[in-house]
């Protein structure tokens, strides 16, 4: 027995001191031993670890990083494994300044692509492109350039090169202090060399053009009459006109907007509206490739998400339905010879890629399942001309945690602590119960497009919960179905609506029997983010849209204005003690802190994160003194006194926090955490039926 004990000791201790030689090698020492792995001993699988270990760790010596990177690409096109194209598209990306490598490295590519598009595929191929995070909004007609948002450092619109691995700017630094400027949605011109985006510009919102280079930015309209401005969707295959929507706000209520399909001249910006879709609304279009026509999803009802499909004619001679499946029909497009209608739905149960057959305009038949079983995070991003389907899908999940915190000094107590199990992956919002004994949180549940909201109610003391049925509907707005609770603990308080076609309104539920009561009824947007007074006699809420915070009394049902603002309001919190609201205006500085009276008057500023920053969600200390923040960008902690004293940092453990929530005790705090995972692109081929 003892001599095993000290055959394990001795083996424990070489493996340390293994591990440790590793770690104490020089790039220039490990090198020659991966390659000598690969090229003498034929180990690939070895050397690709080594490898790996020389790019993770060495990353500051470029020439010997670049040549590891290449050499994986080696191993794995040895092995024969489609990695290989991977390995040699990140030398092109994070390496091309090692010129003579990355000549290397795109020779390999193109011999590989050139080898892959020579072999006759057997079926539907879905290849990733992509995975470098980033939030792409489209892809050229030739599969060769997208585009994205750098939203983490520049606010710009950059094109990522998929042959070359370059990345570019098209668009100047944006910003979110003071008159914000930022970009939003793009598309590719039919030829690829230009690109038209919507852009937030100071109190304007333009929709723009400029080339590939950046060069040539012009503003084909504006709102500066008070118009709204087209949010581009397609580009025709003859250049001249875009396709896209604009909002036109309702005049009858400020809270709602119609939707209207439009063609804009790229020559010149006017607007020609195709389609007034009155309390319906849209969000993919496509034109047909003779441009004569257009295909479109169109909501089933208003206030719903499930959308049918449409097809009409550019003079608005014809107009057919393609679609009318009680499933969620959306993202149409022609297929480059117009004869087919390709769509997404979860008809089947999940989300898949499906095609209607056109003759002369018209719908043939039913339409056939090309491909099932999306996955969950499907976004589409475009099509190309040899008919293959981009895509962006994350892979991360949200779970809560808790921790013990000391919010005199700011230290932790104890080490965070996943909350539950029981169901993992899409859970958020928690919020404690006045008490103190339950924490009631949201849990996105399902595989289709609508994935169920459900309400979880934890019991602190026992660790057990349970889910809590109901029969309303998340509601429109902001933060809605977000839970906060009653002064006695047994109600939850929430927007929400009791049908999808309804209108929004502030619920409470019955944390034991899952029975509802509307306590406020409105129309559009009005009333989000709902508190209630300790007392239990006057709600508390936000209109983002005409930055107002409003009170209503219960027992009267008579609303005041407590505070309104020309700027919009993000966020609102009620103090413990009922006397105060938290907020941050939504673009306007968003990085400080405001708190105002709920018996009116103006504002005050408690106090500023730095320039680059946001505030995030903010929360009350039990004794309504302070205020707590996440800084949506660095995602660390601060605490504010609102006595104006110098605001200090927090010391919580896990990265990536989100929504945050202190337990009426002072002594421990919840909040969900995005866990690793990327934005990555993908692209499905090969998965059109063949032509007889």
């Amino acid at each position: 027995m003892n001599n095993r004990k000290t055959v394990t000791i001795m083996m424990a201790v070489g493996l340390l001191l293994m591990s440790y030689g590793s770690f104490s090698q020089t790039a220039e020492e490990m090198l020659p031993k991966a390659i000598q792995l690969e090229e003498v001993k034929g180990e690939l699988e070895k050397a690709i670890e080594m490898y790996e270990t020389i790019v993770k760790n060495f990353s500051e010596n470029r020439a010997i990083a670049a040549k590891a990177q290449f050499h994986i690409g080696l191993c794995y096109e040895k092995l024969g494994r489609s990695e290989a194209m991977k390995a040699y598209r990140v030398v092109l990306g994070k390496f091309a300044d090692q010129r003579k490598l990355a000549a290397r490295a795109q020779e390999k590519l193109n011999a590989l692509n050139s080898t892959r598009h020579n072999v006759k595929p057997l079926g539907i191929i879905t290849r990733e492109v992509w995975s470098e995070d980033e939030d792409v909004y489209a892809i050229s007609s030739d599969g060769r350039y997208m585009s994205f948002i750098d939203w983490r450092s520049s606010l710009s619109i950059k094109i990522y090169d998929t042959k070359t691995g370059k990345i570019w700017p098209i668009t100047k630094k944006g910003t979110w202090k003071g008159k914000y400027e930022f970009p939003d949605t793009s598309i590719f011109s039919p030829d690829g060399k230009q690109i038209a985006y919507f852009y937030f510009y100071k109190d304007n919102i333009e929709l723009r053009i400029v080339n590939l280079d950046g060069s040539g930015m012009r503003v084909l309209c504006n709102n500066h009459n008070g118009a709204g401005v087209p949010w581009p969707v397609d580009w025709s295959q003859d250049g001249k006109y875009i396709l896209a929507i604009i909002e036109v706000k309702d005049k009858t209520n400020r809270n709602k907007h119609k939707d209207q399909i439009v063609r804009v001249s790229v020559k010149d910006g006017s607007i020609e509206t195709l389609k007034s879709l009155n309390n319906k609304h849209t969000r993919y279009l496509s034109f047909s490739p003779d441009g004569n026509s257009i295909v479109y999803d169109m909501s089933q009802a208003d206030g719903i998400d499930q959308k049918d499909i449409y097809m009409r004619t550019i003079d608005g001679n014809k107009e057919v339905v393609i679609s009318d499946n009680p499933a969620n029909d959306w993202y149409p497009y022609w297929t480059n010879d117009g004869k087919q209608v390709i769509f997404l739905s979860d008809r089947s149960g999940s989300k898949g890629l499906w095609s209607q057959a056109m003759v002369n305009g018209l719908p043939l038949g039913d339409p056939i399942l090309l491909k099932g079983n999306l996955e969950n995070k499907f976004i589409p991003i475009g099509s190309t001309r040899s008919g293959s389907i981009y895509y962006s899908t994350g892979t991360s999940t949200r779970n809560i945690y808790s921790e013990g915190i000391d919010l005199r000094t700011g230290k932790r107590t104890s080490t965070s602590k996943k909350l539950s199990d029981r169901v993992e992956g899409g859970n958020t919002c928690p919020s404690w119960s006045p008490d103190g004994k339950y924490l009631a949180y949201l849990s996105q549940r399902g595989k289709t497009l609508m994935k169920n909201m459900t309400f979880v109610i934890h019991n602190i003391e026992t660790g057990k919960e349970y889910d809590l049925t109901t029969q309303i509907k998340p509601g429109s707005g902001l933060g809605s179905f977000m839970p906060r609770w009653s002064p006695g603990s047994r109600y939850l308080i929430m927007t929400a609506r009791k049908n999808i076609h309804d209108e929004d309104g502030i619920y409470q539920v019955d944390i034991k029997t899952g029975a509802h009561t509307q306590l406020v009824s409105f129309p559009g947007k009005e009333g989000i983010l709902p508190q209630i007074a300790p007392d239990g006699s006057s709600l508390f809420y936000l209109r983002t849209i005409d930055g107002t915070l409003t009170k209503f009394d219960l027992k009267t049902a008579q609303k005041t204005v407590i505070f309104q603002s020309k700027k919009q309001l993000f966020y609102n919190n009620l103090s413990p003690d009922g006397k105060y609201l938290a907020f941050r205006y939504w673009f306007d500085n968003p990085n400080d802190l405001w708190i105002v009276s709920t018996t009116g008057g103006n504002p005050k500023k408690v106090g500023s994160l730095a320039n680059d920053e946001r505030i995030g969600w903010p929360v009350w200390t039990p004794d309504s003194r302070n205020v707590v923040v996440i800084a949506v960008n660095s995602r660390k902690v601060y605490q504010f006194p609102i006595d104006g004293s110098p605001a200090f940092m927090l010391e919580i453990s896990m990265k990536n926090k989100r929504h945050l929530e202190i337990h009426p005790d002072g002594n421990r705090v919840v909040y969900d955490m995005e866990q690793a995972g990327r934005n990555q692109v993908w692209a499905i081929d090969n998965f059109l039926p063949k032509k007889e």
